[in-house]
């Protein structure tokens, strides 16, 4: 679990393993504000 912190701290587009459009779309649009609000669809 402490992996999955660390790497989602450090580069959270490395995690995103299915549907990667949906969720680069998905990550690119909660950059802006806390990207905690939004659920991890690849988690």
């Amino acid at each position: 679990m402490a992996l999955i912190a660390r790497a989602l701290a450090t580069d959270p587009e490395m995690l995103i393993l299915d549907e990667p459009e949906s969720n680069k779309q998905c990550f690119r649009k909660s950059k802006d504000g806390d990207h905690r609000k939004e659920p991890q669809k690849s988690l």
